[in-house]
């Protein structure tokens, strides 16, 4: 897997604002339906969207293959996707986006668990990165907009994701990445759609709703999973992680500009630590000069 590092800035860039956006999406809808109803909506409306774009690549599909992206659809959208709408009424939409970022120190000691050899400039830039995402948060901590059961709930979304960024090597086969998010979102949309009618009241179709579901289904799901997809195939499960360290600073300005969510100059400082994390950790040694 090799990238060049202008790609990877383009690619981590790109998706970090698209992902922060969808934090903000989550919020405002989560105030007119349940995480299922939000999630089953969002799935099967882009995975159906996807699908249809890449039917012509299906003929690559095999059942094994089908059977490994149904279950990291399960774990990345219903599982990630699923949770962290269940917490965002008791979370911001920055604190939300801020319990993901513990996303890459995760994916790293897991790689480093199974025996891949990560540079010391990586540790120390997760760690730096880390630190200054939890600095950002702790000026959120006394502003009443969290509870603990959100952070709970986002926790376990973090879990489900970090399971199903190891696993999508594995169990991920190469071809149409639209296709394979187009699966994964149906696999997580159809089964939510079926929770949300058990489970939840109907919910109520407001402009912001709708509005919010849009963003989602195209924004977040149609090019966000796949360019998520993207990264990983591209830069590996541990490089495409890092990514995760950006959308907490995007997502406290974009909080605070559409739901005016509290913000403090000290927030807005950790962007220098976590920026200097992100380009630390995603550092791959030089290869060695040809004498």
């Amino acid at each position: 897997m090799t990238i060049s590092p202008a790609r990877l800035i383009a690619l981590t860039l790109t998706w970090a604002t698209i992902w922060s956006g969808a934090f903000v999406a989550m919020k405002v809808a989560s105030q007119s339906a349940g995480a299922f109803a939000i999630v089953g909506i969002r799935c099967t409306i882009a995975g159906a969207i996807m699908i249809a774009a890449a039917w012509g690549a299906r003929k690559a599909l095999t059942r094994s293959g089908v059977k490994g992206t149904i279950v990291i659809g399960i774990l990345n959208n219903l599982g990630y996707l699923g949770l962290m709408a269940s917490a965002m009424p008791y979370v911001s939409a920055g604190m939300a986006a801020i319990i993901t970022a513990l996303t890459p120190l995760a994916v790293l000691v897991i790689s480093a668990l199974r025996g891949r050899a990560l540079l010391i400039t990586q540790w120390i830039g997760c760690v730096v990165g880390f630190l200054g995402v939890v600095g950002s948060a702790w000026t959120r901590l006394d502003s009443g907009e969290t509870q603990w059961r959100g952070i709970l709930f986002a926790l376990g979304a973090v879990a489900c994701l970090v399971a199903g960024t190891v696993l999508t090597p594995k169990l991920v086969p190469p071809g149409s990445p639209w296709l394979s998010t187009g699966i994964q979102s149906l696999a997580a949309g159809i089964p939510a759609l079926g929770l949300s009618l058990l489970f939840e009241d109907t919910p109520t179709f407001s402009t912001p709703f709708i509005v919010a579901e849009a963003y989602l289904i195209l924004g977040a799901s149609v090019l966000g999973m796949t360019m998520w997809l993207q990264l990983i195939r591209e830069a590996g499960p541990d490089r495409a992680a890092v990514a995760h360290f950006l959308p907490p600073l995007i997502s406290i300005a974009l909080g605070a500009l559409i739901l005016g969510e509290a913000v403090s100059p000290l927030a807005l400082a950790m962007c220098i630590p976590v920026a200097i994390g992100v380009a630390l950790a995603t550092r791959r040694p030089r290869k060695p000069r040809q004498l």
